[in-house]
């Protein structure tokens, strides 16, 4: 199928024809008022056109030149709406990418790591009874978010329970993820227990992390190149 532009030309082209048919039949008409008028016999040319057939032909100029505006209108409307998706795209991007809210914890009575996001860049504090509290700023790439993302999407964090617990044991290691993210909301969080390799629902006890906690944890020790 050819382009909406190569529809046009033809159609322009068309309606140029329309309209010098139309003007030498208006002229032969023309000729042959005059020789009527003047008692001459010198309309043979002119007798046979037809008013009805003037007609047809101006109402044929009238429709293709319909066709034509409506070509054009679709032409642009197609194109208008070519530009919208593109530029409803780039605007969803960067809030998908970045989320709105996105908080770690983990640690014990001894010692506590977080890392969380302010709205600018993730903040690292690490604290312990015996060592002094610290900060650090890490500005991920949108790249190195969106890696982590689909690390995320691999341990299906969005299916995790809101608590794992092992109830036998009363201390030992806690840990709790908070994210928002376009209209994902996900809180989950866990005292010596840990979301279970082969269903997520399910709660792997003690203090041994599952295969799917750890890959979480190495991604995010990937995002904000820290050992966590």
């Amino acid at each position: 199928m050819g382009s909406p532009f190569h529809s046009a030309a033809a159609l322009d082209k068309e309606l140029r024809d329309r309209i010098a048919g139309i003007i030498r039949r208006l002229l032969l008409v023309e000729k042959a008022t005059v020789c009527r008028a003047e008692g001459t016999n010198d309309w043979s040319r002119a007798h046979s056109v037809d008013a009805r057939e003037i007609f047809l032909e101006f109402w044929l100029f009238r429709s293709t030149a319909t066709v034509l505006i409506l070509v054009v209108k679709l032409t642009l409307l197609t194109i208008i709406f070519l530009l919208s998706v593109c530029l409803a795209g780039q605007g969803q991007t960067a809030p998908d990418i970045l989320p709105r809210k996105f908080a770690f914890w983990c640690g014990g009575m001894i010692k506590s790591k977080s890392v969380e996001w302010n709205g600018k860049e993730l903040v690292y504090r690490e604290a312990g009874v015996s060592s002094k509290a610290t900060n650090q700023i890490i500005r991920p790439t949108k790249k190195q978010w969106q890696e982590f993302w689909t690390a995320t999407e691999k341990v299906q964090l969005s299916k995790w329970q809101r608590l794992y617990e092992d109830k036998s044991l009363t201390d030992g290691w806690v840990w709790e993820i908070e994210v928002v993210r376009g209209k994902e909301k996900i809180q989950s969080c866990g005292c010596n227990a840990f979301p279970n390799d082969a269903n997520a629902a399910k709660t792997v006890p003690g203090l041994q992390s599952s295969k799917r906690f750890n890959a979480f944890l190495s991604a995010l020790e990937k995002l904000t190149g820290l050992k966590l």
